[in-house]
């Protein structure tokens, strides 16, 4: 995989020939997983632990068995979590901890895994979820954290307007196990 500066103020971008293709044949479940997953191996790479992390985290990871009865609470709740991906200060006890170079990055990466799926929570904005998810391979990159193949992650987002369907329980720990 290639990685070249070819946006304005130096962002850094993923180019794989085939990566478009790929995020496109991904529904949002799989790249709402994905996203959380680049996140997982982000922290895991910079010994990255907090219980507000955690907390994030295992939140994100729900949204692969939320249906239409159940997706109200799981979006709300996210303002009940100390992180919750939006832009609201982190916890004070976690800025404490996390080294100061690393805190724009973290804070940044959990907003883009957030808007994976946020940014379609109420419309059919099909292309927000690919152009986050792409900002979450950006981070990741450029900080040398390995890109899951997203060939494994493919769930027909031809249902549920794109969603896919919701992901069984062994499903998800296959998926899981590969942060």
């Amino acid at each position: 995989m290639a990685v070249g500066i070819d946006r304005p103020c130096g962002e850094i971008t993923v180019q794989q020939p085939d990566l478009s293709e790929k995020i496109d044949r991904l529904s949002v479940i799989g790249r709402q997983c994905v996203a959380v997953i680049c996140l997982e191996r982000f922290c895991r790479k910079y010994r990255l632990a907090h219980p507000a992390i955690t907390k994030f985290i295992d939140h994100v990871w729900k949204v692969t068995q939320v249906g239409p009865e159940t997706f109200e609470e799981w979006a709300q709740d996210f303002g009940s979590i100390p992180i919750t991906g939006q832009g609201d200060p982190l916890p004070k006890d976690l800025v404490e901890v996390i080294p100061i170079e690393l805190l724009n990055e973290l804070d940044q990466l959990t907003q883009f895994v957030f808007e994976t799926t946020a940014t379609t929570w109420y419309c059919s904005d099909i292309e927000g979820t690919k152009n986050y998810l792409r900002k979450v391979l950006d981070v990741a990159s450029a900080h040398d954290v390995p890109i899951p193949d997203l060939g494994f992650y493919m769930n027909p987002p031809i249902e549920h307007d794109g969603w896919g369907a919701p992901l069984t329980d062994e499903q998800l720990q296959q998926w899981r196990n590969t942060a």
